[in-house]
């Protein structure tokens, strides 16, 4: 499990911020490819990645 106390992203938002290219905030550079590339190694591995709330306030990224 991965912790952030950031912002952390909306839960209505978390499936579409796993599609490459794909980003909510437009005003910080970067291309959206992240989370979309870890998904797909994830998946690649037959594992399963969820996208939650963390106890820091922001998102919690866990891979099993």
């Amino acid at each position: 499990m991965i912790d952030d106390d950031g912002p952390g992203i909306p839960p209505g938002d978390r499936d579409q911020v796993l599609n490459r290219g794909s980003r909510l905030d437009e005003q910080i550079a970067g291309h959206g490819l992240g989370l979309g590339i870890v998904r797909d190694i994830v998946d690649s591995w037959g594992g399963h990645l969820q996208l939650l709330d963390s106890p820091l306030g922001g998102l919690r990224v866990s891979i099993s």
